[in-house]
């Protein structure tokens, strides 16, 4: 699921699945051990320390460098969290999350996939001041009980990465106008700097139609990162899910880890888990 409704670096429900883009409306997370804070647990506590396995799995692909941070498990919660950093952020790159799976089997399999997010996050950052690079997002899930996982186990994270072969470039009316509000205004200058520090064209008024910037060999994006179709008006860009991207080079990541189910949902805090 490609983030389709406007949004401002908003966290995507997928049933029992939550992946929440760190970024969003608050501090970026940039450790795991902040990523664990934001989602209501203590990550000085020694009893959700017990629950904890550091991971240290990287891989790069395309100039994209993605890191497994860490694993929670307590038995019934699963929280899997990673970075992703783009290395060469004067041109952005489209990453998805596409699956992920213990010993094969997919994870919550009826939630929809892929996710996926621009880096730099250029796109909606309505957060003044804030990286826009090597940020958390995590896998998170409260009914992992539902899923069965015991004993050691293999898990793997599924990720496409895709680099635009054509420059980018905002159509999108809204984002030329400016607001009232100076905080938002503020704001809002933040992400048209992050935009042209990565590349990317702002279309400017009178100059905002699809079709003319397609033929100029410009790939079309709104203000959000979504993928414009052929439609000939910014009033009806719609998300290609960035599944069917053609004009991008791509290459997949798998991050795989082994992990004792067991061990860490019964873990009483008298141990530290290695990785």
């Amino acid at each position: 699921m490609f983030y389709k409704a406007k949004r401002i670096l908003c966290a995507v429900l997928a049933l029992v699945v939550l992946l929440q883009v760190s970024a969003a409306l608050a501090a970026p997370t940039q450790t795991f051990a902040d990523m664990l804070a934001d989602m209501g647990l203590n990550p000085t506590d020694k009893q959700v320390q017990s629950h904890v396995l550091p991971l240290t799995q990287r891989e790069q692909a395309l100039g994209v460098e993605l890191s497994l941070e860490g694993l929670y498990f307590d038995g019934q919660r699963f929280l899997l969290g990673w970075k992703t950093n783009n290395t060469k952020p004067k041109s952005p790159a489209l990453v998805q999350y596409t699956q992920l799976t213990v010993d094969g089997v997919p994870i919550s399999a009826d939630a929809d996939y892929p996710i996926a997010l621009w880096w730099p996050q250029a796109f909606g950052l309505f957060i003044t001041g804030d990286p826009i690079n090597n940020l958390m997002d995590y896998f998170d899930t409260r009914d992992a009980a539902d899923d069965q996982l015991h004993g050691t186990r293999e898990v793997i994270a599924y990720f496409t990465v895709k680099r635009p072969i054509k420059p980018l470039v905002v159509v999108d009316g809204e984002i030329n106008t400016p607001y009232q509000d100076q905080d938002t205004e503020t704001d809002r200058q933040s992400m048209l700097a992050a935009m042209k520090d990565c590349g990317v064209t702002i279309a400017q008024p009178g100059d905002m139609d699809v079709k003319t910037w397609q033929a100029r060999g410009y790939e079309v994006i709104n203000q959000y990162g979504d993928l414009a179709n052929d439609l000939s008006n910014d009033t009806n860009v719609e998300a290609l899910n960035g599944d069917g991207w053609l004009d991008a080079d791509t290459a997949t990541v798998t991050l795989r880890f082994t992990v004792d189910f067991d061990l860490l949902a019964t873990a009483d805090g008298s141990q530290t888990k290695a990785p």
